[in-house]
């Protein structure tokens, strides 16, 4: 069974990187050749270094560069967790929010594109009662789910919201205020979020579909290279 699974990662890497890296709206292409060169805007390490200062002006093309060229740096880690993440979640339920706070900011920096890990130093904050701190991190994480929502539209294969991480999918639905039925994984590689009823009935009637597409095709480029180690 792991051969065939592996086999499958190997076939699917092999078709994605054979092609040019263009997905729904996202030009992975042109990302990774600008967080590249150090004499671009979008040069990688002054972006995270401007985000990890709160920088607010910061733009969506900034956080664009960010989660989409996180693929090609060290600590890109779209399924796997930090070790330090049951240390923070410790830390918190203990009520020792400034030890987790430091714990999630290391674990944030290890991988910048992480937007579960801004999520939690949001909730972090927030139970610190540190509003400013609170507000700054929820800066950067709607500016993250704002990047996924411009990526596509989120209704069809071909034009799916692209994520860099599976759990990526389910801070989207919850920022909707949805939830789904079931999941299946379709061509593209995509993941198919059938919508429960009563989730569909919270949309607009225009907007109302049964299911949310989100193309997956980085994080399954990263397993099977994996799989090839």
């Amino acid at each position: 069974m792991l051969n065939r699974i592996t086999l499958l990662f190997v076939l699917i890497s092999s078709i994605i990187t054979a092609q040019a890296q263009v997905i729904s709206e996202v030009d992975f292409d042109a990302v990774n050749r600008n967080i590249q060169d150090p004499k671009s805007d979008y040069y990688y390490q002054d972006l995270v270094d401007r985000m990890m200062a709160h920088d607010t002006t910061l733009g969506l093309a900034d956080y664009h560069h960010i989660y989409y060229g996180s693929a090609e740096v060290e600590g890109y880690s779209p399924y796997g967790d930090s070790d330090k993440l049951d240390v923070f979640k410790e830390k918190l339920s203990a009520g020792a929010f400034d030890d987790a706070l430091d714990v999630g900011v290391k674990i944030w920096k290890s991988y910048p594109g992480n937007i579960e890990s801004v999520y939690n130093l949001l909730i972090c904050a927030d139970a610190m009662q540190n509003k400013p701190l609170a507000q700054q991190y929820a800066n950067h994480y709607f500016a993250f789910l704002e990047v996924i929502y411009r990526s596509g539209t989120g209704r069809s294969i071909e034009d799916a919201w692209v994520v860099m991480r599976v759990r990526d999918e389910y801070l989207v639905l919850n920022d909707m205020g949805l939830e789904r039925s079931q999941q299946a994984l379709l061509d593209g590689p995509t993941d198919e979020m059938t919508l429960t009823k009563e989730s569909r009935k919270k949309m607009k009637k225009k907007d109302r579909v049964k299911a949310l597409y989100f193309n997956v095709a980085k994080p399954f480029e990263s397993m099977s290279k994996m799989f090839k180690k």
